[in-house]
């Protein structure tokens, strides 16, 4: 049960820093991702 919690958790890490890096690469991106956040 608390194995699979920890995955999950790494797992929503992993995509927020994927994210958060693509939005670093990619102005239009990092905008997007700002305004949807806002949104």
């Amino acid at each position: 049960m608390s194995f699979q919690l920890i995955i999950k958790v790494e797992h929503r890490v992993t995509l927020i820093l994927l994210i958060s890096l693509g939005g670093v690469l990619s102005p239009p991106g990092r905008v997007h991702f700002f305004g949807s956040t806002l949104n």
